[in-house]
């Protein structure tokens, strides 16, 4: 009867760290993304400068209180759908409301192959520069 139960113990071990083995692959992309971020000041003084795009990935009811001018307006659930909008080949600023969604569109947009994307830090909480409604 002993033997039996550390068969079944070594069997569920077995079965436990295959699993972990498993999901740690399954999500290797996520971890070798890392979130690229510039701060709130660098933004504003390349937004000022027209030295790189703007995706403001807030939602429309968002987006309609006042976002920045020149900026393309896609909302983080509609990103991957239309990430061909986004270049590849140039420097691009994600913003949202604080800095979350645009973290998050960050990573995003490294899975689909960007490799020049950056989260503001903040989001439009802290911008004080020009907005359009």
């Amino acid at each position: 009867m002993r033997k039996f139960f550390c068969l079944i113990l070594f069997l569920c071990l077995s079965l436990f760290i295959s699993g972990c083995a498993s999901s740690s692959v399954k999500n290797t992309s996520l971890t070798t993304s890392k979130i690229q971020t510039v701060s709130m000041e660098d933004a504003m003084i390349a937004w000022q400068n027209k030295e790189v795009l703007f995706v403001d990935v807030r939602t429309n009811n968002e987006i309609q209180e006042g976002h920045i001018p020149r900026a393309i307006l896609i909302p983080l659930s509609e990103l991957e759908k239309r990430s061909n909008e986004i270049p590849k080949d140039k420097r691009v600023y994600l913003i949202c409301r604080s800095g979350s969604r645009s973290a998050q569109a960050n990573l995003l947009l490294q899975q689909l192959g960007f490799t020049q994307t950056y989260s503001v830090d903040s989001g439009m909480n802290k911008w004080n520069l020009a907005i359009e409604k």
